[in-house]
């Protein structure tokens, strides 16, 4: 019975999988292993390759992660840090680190500090390049050579060790006044605008110049119209006083007319008194 049983387990076994030589023996399966350098997640029963995945929101991975190493076979690691606990500065007292830029990418880059007079490939070992002439216009390079200021680039202090400085952008409403060299900063000023007349513009409006006596078309124009106003003002005015003495006129013509139909005059009391004197003088 039990002879039975074992030719029976021997002739249903399966046979173990080989692999290939890409790929990594992982208990019963096959899996094809991956470089990566943020996080990782390993192959399965149902898929045969490890596979590469982007670190979470904000986090970062400093190593590259080699998922045919057994450290990595285990539970998973958490590769994947924050800014915070990966920027610290493990530079050199005589190299630079740039906070903004590892916050930024997650990666601590250490330079030696050219602003100092240091320089060196390797951050971990800065030099000071004796008998170095500093001068305007150029460099110090990270190899420990002076060079020139590469276009677009400047350098104006001899006491400035550090790499050149780029030249200033000139705003939207500034114009290049000098595009700057070796040794100067570009210099901006502001932009002077000017309008290129349209075709309507053009047919509609022609230029002004001044005439003989220092006045142009516009200011004839507008003195026309003030000296018309005046003429006009007057003519009314000239007009309605004409209107005025007439119908005033006949008004004061009508007492006197009544007073000659009764045989007087406009002063009958005074002519009386004349006649009355000159009887007398005739009598005496």
């Amino acid at each position: 019975m039990l002879l039975m049983i074992a030719l029976y387990a021997v002739a249903n076994a399966q046979p173990e999988e080989e692999c290939s030589s890409d790929m990594q023996k992982r208990g019963s399966i096959c899996c094809r292993t991956k470089i990566c350098d943020e996080d990782y997640i390993l192959c399965s029963d149902t898929y045969r390759e490890d596979m590469c995945v982007p670190c979470p929101p904000d986090t970062f991975n400093q190593y590259i992660i080699d998922t045919s190493q057994e450290y990595y076979h285990g539970q998973h690691q958490n590769v994947c840090k924050n800014a915070t606990e990966i920027c610290v500065n493990t530079c050199l007292e005589e190299a630079t680190f740039n906070l903004t830029e590892c916050l930024r990418t997650g990666k601590v880059t250490c330079e030696c500090d050219r602003s100092r007079g240091y320089c060196g490939e390797d951050p971990k070992i800065c030099l000071w390049p004796w008998g170095v002439n500093w001068t305007i216009g150029k460099e110090l390079t990270l190899n420990c050579q002076v060079e020139k200021c590469k276009p677009g680039y400047y350098k104006a202090d001899n006491k400035d060790y550090g790499p050149c400085h780029k030249h200033r952008e000139c705003s939207i409403e500034e114009k290049i006044i000098f595009n700057g060299n070796s040794t100067m900063n570009r210099q901006c000023g502001p932009l002077t605008r000017t309008t290129t007349p349209t075709e309507s513009t053009k047919t509609s409006s022609t230029p002004t110049s001044p005439s003989s006596d220092g006045t142009t078309d516009p200011d004839k124009i507008i003195i026309g119209v003030v000296v018309g106003c005046i003429i006009l003002i007057v003519m009314i005015t000239v007009l309605v006083a004409i209107i005025y003495r007439r119908s005033r006129g006949k008004n004061n013509a009508n007492p006197g007319d009544e007073e000659q139909n009764r045989g007087l005059s406009p002063n009958g009391q005074r002519m009386n008194l004349n006649c009355q004197m000159d009887e007398r003088e005739a009598s005496l």
